[in-house]
């Protein structure tokens, strides 16, 4: 597959009117915000190809774990269901659905190979249960350039054994500037897992960290 490299701010699904473009990507809040206007995925506009639910949790042993934390679904008698099967609208229509790790509240704290088995089997089993497209790395923190091949491992083996169940698994990131500067590679958090080929798409996010160099 082709791999495919943009510079994207993140948009997070409340209100979206007027959206016209084609191709966009968007991030799908799964957390509880006051200034919410909570949006079912099926209401999300046409416009998009890629949505990308935010976000999944990780403990410290390695473990990812999803819980519905938001309205609408959080807050319907059937929730969790429901949430699956509008998923699997969204996939009719050609729409890949994402789970997004991390956040600026996420912790990436993978620095052993038994904190990666755990990441390994526990993001599988949400990704199965939900029936997610693929997985978006946005580790905005503990993720480094010493801990990173955990992650590179981590990810080679979600892919493979996807594909051993002759399923394709998309990987994305969004990273902020600095973790992937490339201009002094191998600097960025991220820079392994492109070298490695891993990535589908990388959207770059153009805030918190700037644009560097030029900053």
């Amino acid at each position: 597959m082709k791999r495919l490299f943009s510079t994207l701010s993140i948009i997070i699904f409340t209100c979206l009117p007027g959206i016209s473009s084609a191709g966009l990507i968007g991030y799908w809040q799964n957390f509880d915000n006051p200034a919410q206007t909570p949006v079912r995925l099926t209401d999300i506009p046409a416009a998009y190809s890629i949505v990308t639910i935010a976000f999944a949790d990780l403990a410290a042993d390695g473990t990812a774990s999803f819980t519905l934390q938001g309205p609408p679904y959080a807050t319907m008698p059937d929730g969790n269901n429901t949430f699956k099967a509008d998923i699997k609208t969204l996939q009719t229509k050609g729409v890949k659905v994402l789970l997004s790790l991390g956040g600026q509240n996420g912790f990436y704290q993978i620095n052993t190979a038994d904190q990666e088995q755990k990441f390994v089997s526990s993001l599988e089993n949400i990704i199965n249960t939900y029936g997610f497209d693929g997985v978006d790395y946005d580790l905005e923190n503990g993720l480094s350039a010493a801990n990173a091949s955990f992650l590179v491992n981590a990810t080679q083996t979600i892919k493979q054994d996807f594909q051993g169940q002759g399923k394709a698994l998309y990987v994305t990131a969004a990273p902020e500037t600095m973790d992937v500067y490339w201009m002094q590679y191998p600097n960025g958090k991220y820079d392994a897992l492109i070298k490695a080929g891993l990535l589908d798409l990388v959207q770059v996010q153009l805030y918190n960290s700037g644009c560097m160099p030029s900053d």
